[in-house]
């Protein structure tokens, strides 16, 4: 029965056929393609302290301890690394067209209780019934006249042997899913993050991107030239739809402190007016700002609670942010400010309620239908089981009431 009472008390279950009494739902699949197995929690998947509770040492200790009374391993008894064929808790075998979803449930799930490699296993037999959490074929709809986008493209290198592919083939495949994940998405304005940083040109990553986008779904994007793009192998990269909207400010990056900046990617900001006739808001102005970071725990950062190392670098971040989009740094004389990006920061820590009790409003939260998983939310990252937003979307005080979705 979970949750469990000990994790202890599995050891005298080891080596006996069991059922679990709860529903187990999938909370990662991040090991099923390796080793054939993926982690299921009771009643919901697992969720990250900060993504719903103020950072907190003595909260986090006993939420941890508590998350680990709700979860447990399950195998397809193959053993090794990378299985030719994965089987399924349900009998059924893993492919393209049989895939497996985090979300999805099984009930009455049956196995041998096995241990190793340091934990407690369940070496599954089958399971009464399967509740499978469908992904989405189209992207929702979400109504207004200009829609923006963020996206990590994770390490997207012309340069192999370096963060991203190695050879033409593996760049031809990473090339084929991020272009149609932005085919579908057909954003106006999109800001990418982890793209390579050597420029905007022919030659550039940057430039194969928008070339590859153009040639599968017709849409040619232009790529904003931000004035600094930093020091880092990566880079985060504002393009557009020209026949949609054109750029209306003079490009910016925030570069400055160097203390602050040198342990984040540079951010640039942009602003745009809608130049296509047919479009209701003909006229209308945004900025779009795009921001991600990154940063190791120093003694000031007070990474303790759940808040994870480099804190103090992103709360700077943060606050710079603010004060940096107060200037009107691409002198376009409007506040409708708009920050996306990956911030590596949970809802509920500081880097983000620094700029929600500033007016910012977080859209993924705003938006998100009554009761939605998790804490009225939606999740954007998953690591080790447990599930929170990492990127984000919030819109100035200014902004906020002509986002439509």
């Amino acid at each position: 029965d979970f949750p469990l009472t000990t994790r202890g008390e599995l050891e005298s279950y080891e080596g006996m056929s069991v059922r679990l009494l709860d529903n187990a739902v999938v909370t990662s699949t991040g090991s099923l393609g390796r080793f054939g197995e993926l982690e299921v929690s009771s009643g919901e998947r697992l969720v990250q302290f900060t993504e719903c509770n103020a950072p907190d040492p003595s909260a986090l200790d006993a939420y941890n301890a508590a998350q680990d009374l709700r979860r447990i391993l399950v195998e397809d008894g193959s053993g090794g690394a990378n299985p030719a064929t994965i089987r399924l808790p349900d009998g059924t075998t893993y492919s393209t067209t049989n895939p497996l979803r985090a979300g999805a449930s099984y009930s009455g799930l049956r196995g041998i209780m096995d241990e190793r490699f340091g934990d407690y296993r369940i070496q599954a037999t089958g399971v009464s019934a399967v509740v499978d959490n469908e992904r989405p074929t189209t992207p929702p709809d979400v109504g207004g006249n200009l829609k923006i986008a963020g996206m990590t493209v994770l390490n997207y290198f012309t340069t192999f042997n370096s963060r991203g592919a190695d050879d033409q083939m593996e760049l031809d495949r990473q090339t084929a899913k991020i272009v149609a994940a932005i085919c579908a998405l057909d954003a106006d304005i999109i800001g990418l993050v982890e793209i390579e940083n050597n420029g905007i040109g022919a030659g550039s990553a940057t430039q194969a991107l928008i070339d590859a986008i153009a040639a599968e779904c017709g849409t040619t994007y232009t790529a904003v030239e931000s004035p600094a793009t930093g020091m880092d192998d990566i880079k985060v990269q504002l393009i557009y739809d020209g026949s949609v909207v054109e750029e209306s400010g003079t490009a910016a990056a925030l570069d400055s402190p160097a203390d602050v900046f040198n342990r984040n990617r540079v951010p640039s900001a942009q602003t745009f007016r809608i130049v296509d006739t047919n479009n209701p808001s003909f006229g209308g102005q945004i900025v779009n700002h795009w921001k991600s970071k990154r940063g190791g725990c120093v003694a000031e950062d007070n990474c303790g609670g759940g808040a994870g190392a480099g804190n103090g670098t992103r709360i700077a971040a943060a606050n710079a942010i603010k004060d940096w989009l107060a200037t009107d740094p691409t002198g376009a004389g409007v506040t409708n400010d708009l920050i996306i990006g990956d911030l590596n920061a949970y809802s509920q820590e500081a880097p983000i309620t620094t700029l929600t009790d500033a007016g910012f409003v977080n859209l993924v939260r705003a938006f998100a239908p009554d009761g939605s998983f998790p804490c009225g939310s939606r999740p954007s990252y998953v690591f080790q089981g447990e599930w929170g937003s990492l990127g984000h979307a919030l819109a100035s005080a200014d902004l906020a009431p002509f986002v439509t979705g």
